[in-house]
């Protein structure tokens, strides 16, 4: 398994998977390791690999003494890691990080800096760049809905796409045989490990024959949690091209949390039942998905969801960063602030803050603070070198 240096020094410092069981040291939260990134790019470290690369990092990082005596910490488990990264190898688990050429593209394009870290998994990765369909619902659901999910499954398949499966009971493992037995294939997303899956027979023969892959944002040895599950709910709607949501409550569940989220985050089309009497269904209609019945349910499905929702669709590549960046580097040459970025492109502000963090982790922005503004690299370099001529002159 080969990982480049920046990886390895993420997976020691934002990942379980080389700390000890009773070891108190704990990873990075994402939110911490945003902060020690933009460090990084500031200093002469300008990423993870300097951690490995200079001797004495924490004189020369400029960050809080107790973080970087915890990074240490974790970066003091490297032997470990080599153990445990050769044990996954062994048991068909590869491992990625955001930094490596064959991350999922589709990820950092929907969800920008909200994308995972590290992704372990189990298949064909090649998969993870195919079209596909998520197909999300309640885990105690009737017959006519388990029908549903079937068919629609199977039409899917039949129209080219792949099915991305949160792999619960009910609708996601419904929708995961039905695929198998149309001859698609499947992306099961893990809240949580996938190693015990992957140590039963049919597991094991549906990855080996390239039909399934597992993929999970967390240590593949860990148990479910609801915090994981949540998370989860981000990666299947970022692996997809369009999304159905066969069955949910109102207002609670996983089901509902995930697709509200997607709808008010526009990262891909949603579709809903819409030939049932439900009121989560209606209100979900109102939030923006969009409707599907069981006569729509054809092998040219997805001509259907392209003819419905072409305009959402369009927005995965027009509202990443690499999409935006031109323009967006075109408006800071004066420096902005975040409502006035979000007013311009007509993006919520959560957005525009992903756009502007992003553009400053890869240097190509300045953050100004005192107030807050941001400004291209470029624009900033000019500022400071006029600066510097007008000290110039005024001592002449």
């Amino acid at each position: 398994m080969r990982l480049s240096q920046d990886s390895l020094a993420m997976l020691l410092v934002c990942t379980n998977l080389a700390i000890p069981d009773r070891s108190s040291v704990k990873p990075l939260t994402p939110k911490e390791w945003l902060g020690v990134s933009q460090a990084l790019v500031k200093s002469p470290l300008k990423s993870p690999k300097g951690f490995f690369e200079y001797l004495d990092w924490d004189s020369v990082w400029g960050i809080d003494a107790d973080l970087a005596k915890r990074v240490k910490s974790l970066l003091g488990f490297g032997g470990q890691l080599g153990l445990e990264l050769e044990r996954l190898e062994q048991m068909g688990v590869w491992v990625t990080t955001r930094v490596e050429d064959d991350y999922p593209v589709r990820l950092k394009q929907i969800l920008g800096i909200r994308s995972p870290l590290v992704l372990f998994g189990s298949g064909d990765k090649a998969l993870l760049n195919h079209d596909a369909v998520a197909i999300v619902g309640s885990r105690n659901v009737g017959q006519d809905d388990m029908d549903f999910t079937t068919r629609l499954a199977e039409c899917c398949v039949k129209s080219g796409f792949s099915i991305v499966s949160g792999g619960a009971r009910g609708v996601d493992k419904t929708a995961e045989t039905a695929a198998f037995n149309a001859g698609g294939h499947v992306i099961s997303i893990s809240a949580g490990g996938f190693i015990n899956e992957l140590k039963t027979k049919e597991y094991r023969e549906a990855v080996a024959s390239g039909k399934l892959l597992l993929v999970t944002g967390d240590n593949p040895f860990s148990r479910f949690t609801v915090a994981s599950a949540m998370i989860r709910n981000k990666y299947v709607y970022a692996f997809s091209k369009y999304a159905v949501v066969v069955s949910s409550g109102m207002n609670e569940g996983g089901t509902w949390a995930g697709v509200t989220e997607n709808l008010r985050a526009g990262w891909v089309p949603a579709f809903v039942r819409s030939d049932v009497d439900k009121p989560a269904h209606l209100a979900l209609l109102g939030k923006g998905a969009h409707p599907i019945t069981w006569a729509d349910l054809t092998p040219e499905i997805g001509e259907y969801f392209s003819a419905s929702s072409f305009s959402l669709a369009d927005r995965v590549q027009e509202d990443s960063f690499q999409g935006i960046y031109p323009d967006l580097e075109k408006y800071l040459q004066t420096p902005r602030t975040i409502k006035e970025v979000a007013e311009e492109f007509k993006v919520p502000q959560d957005r525009a803050k992903e756009w502007l963090t992003e553009g400053v982790l890869s240097d190509k922005f300045v953050k100004k603070t005192k107030p807050v503004r941001y400004v291209s690299s470029d624009a900033a370099s000019g500022e400071q070198l006029s600066l510097m001529l007008e000290r110039a002159t005024a001592r002449r």
